[in-house]
């Protein structure tokens, strides 16, 4: 399979557009608390968030996928390690909420990239559920 450098740039042009209008239909459910987080950057696409106490960087965007649905995806990282297990929760707790659910995607080899070693993403599928019932019914998996 040979790269098409004008192919790529107009996906990343749509992805774009497609990003900021998905941002703008779901910024306003992103409530963490103000006590906690501060803001440190607003753009058309997305937003920067800081734990000044935990030195935990938070980055929430959205995009409407290739299920046509709105997906918001929140990355968490630290500077020098890895986020924890509290710290995953926390962050969906503060930016997905919790009574949504949040997927941590771990892809197949062929797929994984890794920019920085520590960052992990979540997700969440804004209009309606994303996953099915794998409790089978009890609520317990």
């Amino acid at each position: 399979m040979s790269f098409d450098a004008e192919k790529v740039h107009e996906i990343q042009e749509r992805r774009a557009r497609n990003s900021a209008a998905a941002w703008a239909s779901v910024r306003d459910i992103v409530r963490p608390s103000m006590l906690m987080w501060t803001k440190l950057l607003e753009g058309e696409d997305g937003s920067q968030w800081i734990h000044a106490l935990k030195r935990l960087i938070v980055i929430v965007s959205a995009s409407v996928e290739g299920d046509c649905k709105r997906w918001l995806h929140v990355s968490l990282s630290r500077a020098t390690s890895i986020p924890s297990w509290e710290d995953v929760r926390e962050v969906k707790d503060a930016f997905i909420g919790t009574d949504r659910k949040a997927i941590q995607v771990l892809p197949r080899a062929s797929e994984y990239v890794n920019i920085n070693p520590y960052v992990l993403h979540l997700w969440h599928c804004v209009d309606g559920d994303g996953l099915p019932d794998f409790t089978g019914g009890s609520g317990s998996i």
